[in-house]
């Protein structure tokens, strides 16, 4: 899922990263839609796209409408573009406020859904039994459309304890053989780091760790959160903070550039490799840049409406089926099968 929000800088889940979802205020639809360095070609693999519902837009109520009407919280169609937006990201379930409530309201109106349950201090387990019972209650219409519509469940996002991660996908992967829930793709959201992954530069030297390995026999999908922010992400050589920023904005791989983001995939493309887990497809949850300043920047400028306008037309334009080859690498990869 992509992450843009310009008017207020926050981020999902707690994570500080520097950058939110869209919120599809005024305020944020025109400034994406405004011009400056925003230019998107022709926009790519948008069925395979979408957009986090985080713990700010989660609060309010769903709406969306083409052509869009005052107050929706969520646009219709990528801001700039005619794209249809048909895929969204939840965090949580039934704690805090909202979430089940965009579940109930996606799978109802036909857009697909990565359920997210938060991990919390049981393992998932009071999230896990809330849509459990949710599901149960539904009539035999409501009940196709959560089938037809949630694309796969994520136990956690950005959590740390494999043991607690594990407990929370086997449990709900019991309820799916028990028949009480359909059986969903299951999966946890990670962050790209060195708990889960090792050596990632250059990324064909990469490979996950022990940790990760003790995760990977129960996860249907692997499902990293992916920043090109290179002051804060990824292990690369040395730059200058003008070179960082081309490469963190930049969704190329070539002779002549080197993505900061696409380098990650590649690492963890790699690291699946190796790992024998090249048959299950790679999400990126999460993506963005921030449009104010978030912390002590080395370049001047770097979280700005224009930059964050770049990134946005960079990824609309990415095609997500296209191979490249990572930075000093000798073998095609594929990118993520969905963001997200």
């Amino acid at each position: 899922m992509v992450n843009f929000k310009v008017n207020k800088h926050y981020a999902a889940n707690t994570n500080d990263r520097g950058s939110s979802n869209l919120q599809a205020t005024d305020s944020t639809v025109s400034s994406l839609s405004s011009g400056l360095t925003f230019s998107i070609m022709s926009p790519q693999s948008v069925a395979e796209k979408g957009i986090n519902i985080d713990d700010t837009t989660v609060v309010l109520a769903p709406s969306s409408h083409n052509p869009r009407q005052a107050g929706d919280t969520l646009p219709a169609t990528w801001p700039g573009v005619s794209a249809v937006i048909g895929s969204i990201r939840t965090f949580k379930y039934s704690i805090g406020t909202g979430g089940k409530t965009w579940v109930l309201w996606a799978v109802q109106n036909n857009i697909k859904v990565l359920m997210g349950l938060d991990l919390g201090s049981d393992s998932g387990a009071s999230e896990i039994a809330a849509f459990v019972a949710d599901f149960t209650a539904a009539g035999a219409a409501l009940k196709t459309q959560y089938t037809n519509n949630i694309i796969g469940v994520a136990i956690g996002n950005e959590q740390t304890n494999v043991a607690s991660i594990n407990a929370g996908i086997l449990n709900i992967k019991g309820q799916m053989t028990m028949g009480n829930i359909p059986t969903f793709p299951v999966t946890t959201v990670l962050e790209f780091t060195g708990q889960w992954i090792q050596n990632t530069f250059p990324p064909e030297a990469a490979s996950f760790t022990a940790a990760f390995l003790t995760l990977s026999p129960n996860l249907d999908i692997i499902c990293f959160n992916f920043y090109g922010d290179y002051f804060t992400f990824g292990n690369l050589p040395p730059l200058t903070p003008a070179e960082a920023l081309q490469l963190g904005l930049s969704w190329s791989s070539n002779a002549e550039e080197f993505s900061v983001l696409l380098n990650q995939f590649g690492a963890v493309r790699s690291s699946m490799s190796k790992a024998g887990l090249g048959s299950l497809q790679l999400w990126g949850t999460e993506t963005g840049w921030s449009s104010l300043k978030t912390q002590t920047e080395t370049l001047t400028g770097w979280s700005s409406v224009p930059h964050l306008q770049t990134y946005y037309g960079n990824f609309l334009g990415f095609s997500l089926t296209m191979p490249f080859i990572p930075q000093d690498g000798t073998t095609e990869v594929l990118p993520p099968e969905r963001i997200c």
